[in-house]
């Protein structure tokens, strides 16, 4: 069986929330996961992005008709709209198709709805064209189901994995049911999960017309930690395209060489204990450390790059399994230079050190909110005079520090969000970026035992993305929906004050970021340089 993997283009955007500019630069993570994992399975299969191959060709495509949600829904149900079908085979044109079995579209971000209708105009035409079967999954995939309804996504898609983290099993299973159906005598029920809603979500809908009988097989045939969480694999990925060199750099001459910059991830779940993170709370699966460093050394050889953006919930779950890491890649001594998430709870003098050795150069690290007791009232496990203590340390290591705060969480006061400005302000000096959040209620925690921290009422609003609430004894979501902006801005006003030289956080400012380690490796030098020579879109 042929198969082959594909990034449906997005509509790339400055006046659309949460719409990027332009693409990263950086590859996503979900289809060379996918690709490494059916490879070793002994399938055939190619990857492609055509994302990127869209956004950077002289060819302009308009992808604003794809973002229009009533015209796709008009497309699904009357099955025809010439305007759609002729911009989705200029698209189609960026690939090659031809001779697949399957073709499968992972989609990056699930609101960038562009993504979505191109897929759905695409699969209708290489059904036609080709009669490959049509599969759709990636993070964002969950979104079709907020759109659509079963059946008008199994007009044109045949196989849909909306779970995310293991997606590749959910597929590799229809797979296995399409030729070895007839070997499995008792049929096993489709999961369910939850959506970030905390809606019930079938693992997988697949059309009959493909696969009669749907069985499960990856739980039954020894399931390891390298299934889960397979070594990404690039080959056949337009990679000269994610290559990159900051203007400013090459005008300066510091340096000539264009730099690959690749995702990589080694965990997932998290064991902390948050209340409001989607994330499986308390369970968590971290790749052995040594394998790590194995990944990480076959990767940097084989694709000649020191350059990782690690992906993880956080890269010291344990302090053990911190420590563990840190000896496995201080052995390999691959002079990488990386950044990840990391947890305040477990930090401490030794692991900082340790993480910088082995190539830390920017830590992204959760303070939420940094009033004691709205650090209680999230079970963050944490001080303020801990984190403002790391964050110190870290600074002094010269790791550039990123924090998220998240406004408006419930129950939050006035002083809360006072306590947050003066956190702002006695430590500007070691904070580098901050990502401030509009609190959004997703499933977690919070929705699972909402009268145990003190919500009720729970419900779906126009407010995209979240759910409406009431704090019990406190503000109506009406109300509380005011207060969220409040405090959004008011916190907003203080980050303004901070210096961050047009650092938007984003993977292609990343790139430069980590071209500037690697000239300098000091960040004191590094902030003088960006004085004059500010993150600029690349």
């Amino acid at each position: 069986m042929r198969i082959k993997l594909v990034y449906p283009p997005q509509l790339h955007s400055h006046n659309i929330q949460f719409y990027l500019l332009e693409p990263l630069f950086v590859p996503s993570i979900s289809l060379p996961v996918v690709f490494s994992f059916l490879k070793k399975k002994g399938y055939k299969v190619q990857q492609d992005d055509l994302d990127i191959k869209v956004h950077i060709s002289k060819k302009k495509i308009n992808l604003h008709i794809f973002d229009d949600k009533n015209r796709i829904r008009k497309f699904l149900q009357k099955g025809s709209d010439w305007e759609l079908e002729e911009e989705a085979e200029r698209i189609l044109k960026f690939t090659n198709l031809n001779g697949f079995d399957i073709v499968g579209f992972s989609i990056m971000d699930e609101w960038n709805f562009a993504s979505i209708g191109t897929t759905i105009v695409m699969s209708k035409l290489i059904k036609e064209k080709t009669g490959a079967g049509i599969a759709v999954g990636g993070v964002g995939a969950a979104a079709f189901l907020r759109w659509f309804s079963e059946e008008d996504i199994l007009k044109f898609i045949d196989i849909y994995c909306p779970r995310p983290s293991v997606g590749h099993l959910d597929f590799y299973d229809v797979l296995l049911s399409m030729e070895r159906k007839s070997k499995i005598k008792e049929k096993t029920k489709v999961k369910i999960f939850k959506d970030t809603y905390n809606n019930p979500i079938k693992n997988v809908i697949v059309n009959t017309k493909l696969v009669e009988n749907f069985f499960p097989f990856h739980e039954f045939d020894g399931t390891t930690v390298e299934d889960l969480v397979p070594i990404p694999d690039f080959d056949t990925l337009p990679l000269e395209l994610y290559k990159r060199i900051p203007e400013d750099i090459k005008k300066n001459r510091l340096g000539s060489k264009k730099i690959l910059v690749l995702p990589y991830y080694f965990m997932i779940g998290c064991p902390n204990q948050c209340i409001f993170c989607t994330t499986r709370m308390g369970n968590f699966i971290f790749k052995d450390p040594q394998n790590v460093a194995n990944d990480l050394e076959y990767l940097s050889r084989k694709y000649k790059t020191r350059f990782f953006i690690f992906f993880n919930p956080n890269v010291n779950p344990t302090r053990v399994i911190a420590e563990k890491f840190i000896n496995a890649m201080k052995k390999k001594d691959l002079n990488l230079i990386w950044s990840d998430c990391a947890n305040f709870a477990r930090l401490d003098k030794k692991i900082l050190k340790g993480l910088r050795d082995i190539g830390a150069r920017r830590l992204i690290l959760g303070v939420e909110s940094p009033s004691p007791r709205m650090l209680k009232y999230i079970e963050k496990g944490t001080t303020i005079s801990h984190i403002e203590k790391m964050l110190r340390l870290s600074d002094k290591l010269s790791i550039w520090n990123e924090i998220e705060l998240i406004s408006g969480l419930p129950h939050e006061t006035k002083k809360d969000i006072q306590n947050t400005i003066n956190f702002l302000r006695r430590n500007k000096r070691y904070i580098n970026f901050v990502y401030l959040h509009k609190f959004k209620l997703h499933y977690s925690k919070l929705t699972e035992n909402p009268e145990k921290y003190g919500i009720t009422n729970l419900r779906p609003t126009n407010l995209s993305p979240g759910m409406g609430f009431d704090e019990i004894n406190g503000l109506k979501w009406e109300e509380k929906a005011k207060e969220i902006e409040y405090s959004y801005e008011l916190i907003k006003s203080e980050i303004e004050k901070l210096p961050n030289f047009g650092y938007t956080g984003k993977d292609q400012h990343v790139i430069k970021l980590f071209y500037l380690y690697s000239i300098f490796d000091d960040k004191k030098e590094i902030l003088e340089y960006l004085q004059s020579n500010p993150f600029e879109a690349m």
